[in-house]
């Protein structure tokens, strides 16, 4: 159920904060969406500066503006903070703040910012798993309503433990538990997936246990053929882009920096998953060729440092076209 404009919504375990903004009276066509997930990184902070703040609305509206995206997910977003975080982005801007606060536990609050000319959110509830007897939050899920689909995507964020934080094994069970809980919520009678989308930092790479237990894998044919596995776009994000030229120009090999890593620096924590829905080659399609890790100028620091000292996650966006059916392309020539 919708809360009014500005209205606190609670809804068991989860709270929300809806801003609105007035949008135009008809919506244009739409034939593509773009759905943008990032770790801002700010909840290390206990209290974030104003230019921190800033910097961080930067990124978002970059990706709004220069990356068209539709919906921007950040996670990391303390209550205390979003509200000046949602009113810098929302400047001038007919895009929705919806912050969540799964479980009363400040380090995985989500803030969305989305067009609601263009899609709708509905149904939100934290997915809560059980680890070491401690509830943790395995997800936010919620119903996506987009243009020429009477049926509801499924949307599901993830932010799970980080490896390098407390007990590893209690960590690396968190996730595992989160995984499980995650993959038989989107499933339908524990078979094939719904028509759903993941994104997260999963604090684990595409090949480690926790991705492969949600059931994430590379080979999109077999989702094709076997709709109870996620087809994860993030297998392509591994390696270093551009491939080497010669010249030793590096864009970045993962979405994650952490410096003075002993092999690499990077690791590819920020991921992507679909249904085989998307895959089908007709209504809501995946575009992966337009799918990728964005590194925004937003996210460079001074004299050209890599990325800005505040932040160490990239952004990334999935791209989703809408390719016409048969039918209704005959629907149209009558």
């Amino acid at each position: 159920r919708a809360c009014a404009a500005g209205r606190r919504c609670p809804a068991g375990s989860l709270t929300g904060v809806y801003v609105a903004f007035r949008p135009p009276a008809v919506s244009p066509p739409v034939s593509r969406l773009r759905l943008a997930w990032w770790n801002s990184g700010l909840v290390g902070r206990k209290d974030p500066k104003p230019a921190e703040i800033a910097a961080a609305s930067n990124v978002i509206r970059a990706l709004q503006g220069e990356g068209g995206c539709d919906l921007v997910a950040v996670c990391e977003a303390r209550p205390s903070y979003v509200q000046a975080l949602a009113k810098k982005v929302l400047e001038n801007s007919q895009h929705t703040v919806l912050t969540t606060q799964p479980l009363n536990r400040p380090a995985h609050d989500f803030a969305l910012f989305y067009n609601p000319v263009l899609l709708g959110l509905e149904e939100p509830r934290v997915l809560t798993a059980s680890s070491a007897g401690h509830s943790v939050c395995a997800a936010l899920e919620c119903a996506l309503r987009v243009p020429r689909q009477q049926d509801l995507l499924r949307l599901a964020l993830c932010h799970w433990p980080a490896q390098g934080m407390g007990d590893q094994n209690h960590a690396e069970i968190t996730r595992q538990e989160s995984a499980s809980t995650l993959r038989a919520a989107l499933r339908v009678d524990g078979g094939a997936f719904r028509d759903c989308l993941v994104l997260g930092d999963f604090n684990a790479e595409p090949f480690d246990t926790p991705l492969v237990t949600l059931g994430g894998t590379r080979d999109f044919e077999r989702v094709r053929a076997r709709p109870d596995l996620l087809y994860n776009l993030s297998w392509r994000w591994l390696g270093s882009s551009p491939p080497y030229d010669g010249r030793g120009s590096v864009d970045h090999a993962g979405t994650y920096c952490l410096e003075g890593g002993k092999e690499s620096c990077w690791r590819t924590f920020d991921q992507a998953l679909v249904s085989a829905r998307f895959l089908q080659g007709q209504g809501w399609t995946l575009r992966e060729d337009e799918s990728s890790i964005r590194h925004l100028q937003a996210l460079r620091g001074p004299r050209g440092a890599y990325l800005r000292k505040q932040f160490d996650h990239l952004p990334v966006v999935v791209t989703l076209e809408y390719i016409s059916s048969h039918a209704e392309g005959d629907q149209r020539d009558a």
